[in-house]
């Protein structure tokens, strides 16, 4: 029987990073572990599962420890309202009579701030990892798993998703990568049921997911999609990319113009749900960090809309992605696949540059094809995240009981 981990998380983008930490949470339940996942909104864990109660208007007002909600989902895993050191809600009186007994793994996701409160219980013996998000960058193989001694003397290591063996692989569940892309059409399919474009004709429709933040780009990017692909299905989830687009005139009058395109416009599924819907795609235009790395497994071609940061450092990070992911193509395939990438996240650029770049990417899309395909079955080699933490996990509790 393996230990408990306590999984600490705070919602900062509803499915970026929730997901990467309930998800992993269901990966390390699933290697024998039991968890207790900590998270400051209960309501966003109901969305990835929709059997969780919803406790978002009881914790809304929180005063006192006393008033915190915990949940029990199954044998193996318990939620846990928390408040991290950073938030408008923190402070001292609030942890007062806080009654905490750490486990010996603790992981913190994103550097989420644990309060001294939690901090102060950990012991020499505790397993203490910083989970950083997501990178392709060199610099991230040089650091993973390197420690640092906190205020008790106490270590604590960093811990770094990636694309290489030098680094934690990435987090998806082994059960998603077995499940073939028929199956996961025939599941998304029977989801779908009740839509009025949804017919067996979807098997011989070019189908999209389009998940992103609100972008210019994606009226380009539509547009070399319908023009290379006139039997298009889009898949819209509802949020920010859908918005935007239904208020698009460019966009109601491109459905207008091609009526063998369809949409199917959705509420958000549960995470199970969700990855079939990937699978079950051509094409995966996604956000965030848990979607991009389910669309890196999926074997199917993908665009990244990564988060916009300051100083355009995200761009970096893209270039970081593409460099690796197109690094054993031809000149022309990589050039092709690069542009494409920055386009999405270059909105700002001349538009006919922009349809160029797309347009390019979708005439290549066979080629793309058999990058993704190869790509994912290269990572799946590698393992994921929580093989890759249980590894390091148990390696570190041996030594901790050498050194006593």
């Amino acid at each position: 029987m393996k230990n408990s981990i306590d999984l600490f998380c705070t919602v900062i983008d509803n499915y970026g990073d929730a997901g990467v930490t309930y998800r992993l949470a269901q990966i390390m339940i699933k290697i024998g572990y039991t968890v207790n996942l900590f998270i400051d909104n209960f309501s966003v864990i109901k969305k990835l599962n929709t059997n969780i109660k919803d406790y978002s208007i009881n914790v809304q007002g929180i005063s006192s420890v006393q008033e915190i909600k915990e949940q029990q989902i199954s044998q193996k895993l318990t939620l846990r309202y928390w408040i991290p050191e950073d938030s408008t809600k923190y402070n001292e009186e609030a942890y007062r009579d806080f009654s905490y007994t750490p486990s010996q793994i603790i992981i913190e996701t994103f550097q989420c701030k644990l309060p001294k409160e939690i901090t102060k219980t950990f012991t020499h013996n505790t397993v203490w990892i910083n989970l950083e998000y997501l990178s392709a960058e060199k610099w991230v193989e040089d650091c993973h798993k390197l420690q640092s001694f906190q205020i008790n003397n106490i270590k604590k290591y960093f811990f770094f998703p990636g694309f290489t063996a030098k680094t934690g692989c990435l987090n998806y569940d082994e059960n998603f990568a077995k499940i073939t892309k028929n199956e996961a059409l025939c599941n998304t399919i029977n989801e779908f049921k009740n839509d009025i474009n949804i017919s067996e004709d979807i098997k011989k429709m070019f189908k999209v997911l389009i998940f992103t933040y609100e972008n210019k780009a994606l009226i380009p990017l539509l547009r070399a999609i319908i023009k290379n692909r006139p039997n298009s299905i889009f898949f819209l989830p509802k949020g920010k990319s859908t918005q935007y687009l239904e208020n698009n005139k460019i966009f109601n009058q491109l459905l207008k113009d091609h009526p063998t395109v369809k949409t199917v416009k959705f509420e958000m599924i549960n995470q199970e749900k969700f990855d079939d819907l990937m699978k079950a795609m051509d094409l995966n235009v996604v956000r965030g960090e848990d979607s991009f790395a389910q669309a890196n497994i999926t074997g199917t071609p993908f665009l990244w809309h990564i988060y916009p940061q300051d100083e355009d450092t995200h761009l970096i990070k893209l270039k970081a992605f593409t460099d690796i992911y197109a690094e054993n193509c031809t000149d022309e395939l990589r050039i092709t696949i690069e542009k494409a990438f920055f386009s999405l996240n270059q909105s700002d650029k001349e538009e006919k540059e922009t349809l160029s770049n797309f347009n390019n990417f979708m005439i290549k899309y066979q080629e793309i094809c058999t990058l993704s395909a190869k790509w994912s079955d290269h990572l799946l080699k590698m393992g994921n995240l929580g093989r890759q933490l249980d590894s390091f996990i148990q390696k570190t509790q041996n030594i901790l009981k050498v050194n006593k």
